[in-house]
């Protein structure tokens, strides 16, 4: 049985939080096309969820990551140094922000 789109990325996005690993989406995937299709009640499922956001046409993303990977290994240090061990990185074309 074929699971549709939303299905496999929600899937991903489930092992990802159970496992402690960071759920990469290049272009916002996740909180543009995934979150917003999570019914009300299942939305604190992912809060845990651990996410660097690739906010960057594809063909940039590689080089913006580069640029980017001191900053998202200090995020990674302080997420797990405190009692919400979640990290989310948002990398645009200028801009590298954290949400704390």
């Amino acid at each position: 049985m074929a699971a549709d789109g939303f299905t496999r990325d929600a899937l991903v996005a489930a092992v990802s939080e159970n496992e402690g690993a960071i759920l990469v989406s290049v272009d916002g995937d996740f909180r543009k096309h995934i979150a917003p299709r999570i019914p009300v009640g299942a939305r604190a499922r992912f809060r845990k969820l651990s996410q660097l956001r690739l906010e960057c046409p594809e063909p940039q993303a590689a080089k913006r990551l580069e640029a980017a990977i001191s900053f998202i290994e200090r995020e990674y240090e302080i997420a797990q140094a405190s009692p919400d061990k979640r990290m989310i990185v948002s990398i645009t074309t200028k801009v590298m922000r954290t949400h704390r």
